[in-house]
């Protein structure tokens, strides 16, 4: 499979701009995973414009979010490449803590 590159930003992100991820999609092609949230104002979810941290500071931990969406993807993308399992939820058995 070889290695990915997953990629989360807002999309009126003050500082990662969509030319950060239209290089990243060029150069990397499909091992590049992104994942851009509407920001726009107005936007369904209530995003603030210059919202920046997807899975910290914006986080909305609400099921049927696009950041609980994305924090569900990132979970998911590290343990496939990890090899732990998949998907989010708990640990699989015999993980360590």
């Amino acid at each position: 499979m070889g290695t990915c590159l997953l990629g989360l930003r807002f999309t009126n992100d003050p500082f990662c701009f969509p030319e950060r991820f239209e290089t990243l999609r060029r150069e990397l092609g499909d091992k590049f995973i992104a994942v851009e949230i509407d920001s726009a104002p107005g936007n369904p979810f209530g995003h603030p414009k210059q919202a920046h941290s997807v899975l910290t500071e914006h986080l909305v931990d609400d099921p049927g979010t696009p950041t609980r969406a994305a924090l569900d993807q990132t979970l998911s993308f590290f343990r496939e490449q990890l090899g732990v399992g998949s998907g989010p939820g708990p640990r699989p058995a015999g993980m360590v803590p």
